[in-house]
């Protein structure tokens, strides 16, 4: 085993399940190198950008209610959202990736506005937060000792009053967040921090030429999303192990059927010995 603890993050847990092999690129590119597999670094997309804008926009609604007993005026969390999304795309410059739903800059600046607005409008309003997490501090997370090693690691936007766990998500389409909100819970949990409920709140990413969809605020089964994440928490944890026995990386399931199955979506595709399902685009 490795010297230090391995993290299985929260957020990667739903992605895991459609296959494991990608999803180890990210998990644990470190452990890869060491066993000779050496995967590509993921380029910037536009879409993250834009997510992590929304996140910034929400955490300042949030940490006025907790700082200051009242939200911030709406005009300010556009304008922390949008600070945040000028300072990424200038990080990534000409290297980043657009998409079909976002163009350019300038139609990804329109976006962070409305979805923040959206957000500001219908979300902000329901939740009253105990506790919030800085969206731009890694290290600003929970984490819990699962043994052998390993640790489960989570960085939920906000816990309301009423102990619930809120996740703010944004994209083209809502990918279930269950395995994802139950990490939340039972890492929570294991930090005697009694959780009773959790949701998540879909801000959807579409065309600028289309009105901006109202936000989807939907309410999950607590016990269900506790027992699909350990359900994958153990699954990753004793791949991971069978892995660091033999270095082979079949002790991840591979899916080719997977809609994800290509070079821009996956970092170990058609690297020689990884995975060679198909060949290397071009």
């Amino acid at each position: 085993m490795p010297n230090q603890s391995i993290p299985i993050r929260a957020s990667m847990l739903p992605s895991y399940c459609d296959c494991p092999r990608r999803a180890a690129c990210k998990m644990i590119p470190h452990l890869l190198e060491k066993a000779g597999f050496i995967v590509r670094q993921s380029p910037p997309i536009v879409a993250a950008a834009i997510g992590t804008a929304v996140h910034q926009g929400e955490s300042e609604c949030m940490k006025a209610k907790l700082e200051l007993g009242a939200v911030c005026s709406e005009a300010q969390a556009v304008d922390s959202a949008m600070n945040d999304y000028d300072e990424n795309m200038n990080t990534y410059g000409s290297d980043v990736q657009y998409d079909q739903k976002s163009p350019d800059r300038s139609t990804g600046e329109k976006q962070v506005i409305r979805i923040t607005q959206s957000y500001y409008k219908v979300v902000q309003p329901q939740i009253e937060p105990a506790r919030i997490w800085d969206p731009k501090s890694p290290k600003d997370k929970i984490s819990a000792d699962i043994g052998d090693g390993f640790v489960v690691t989570g960085h939920p936007d906000v816990q309301t009053k009423d102990k619930k766990i809120s996740d703010t998500k944004t994209g083209v389409v809502l990918r279930p967040p269950q395995a994802q909100l139950g990490a939340y819970s039972l890492v929570s949990k294991s930090n005697a921090v009694n959780i009773s409920g959790v949701q998540s709140a879909y801000l959807p990413r579409v065309a600028i030429s289309k009105p901006q969809p109202p936000p989807l605020i939907t309410v999950y089964d607590l016990a269900q999303c506790e027992q699909e994440a350990w359900s994958i928490v153990e699954r990753v944890k004793a791949d991971i192990q069978r892995f660091l026995e033999n270095g082979d990386p079949r002790a991840f399931l591979a899916n080719p059927m997977s809609m994800l199955c290509s070079e821009k979506f996956c970092q170990g595709f058609g690297i020689k010995g990884y995975c060679e399902f198909r060949k290397k685009e071009g």
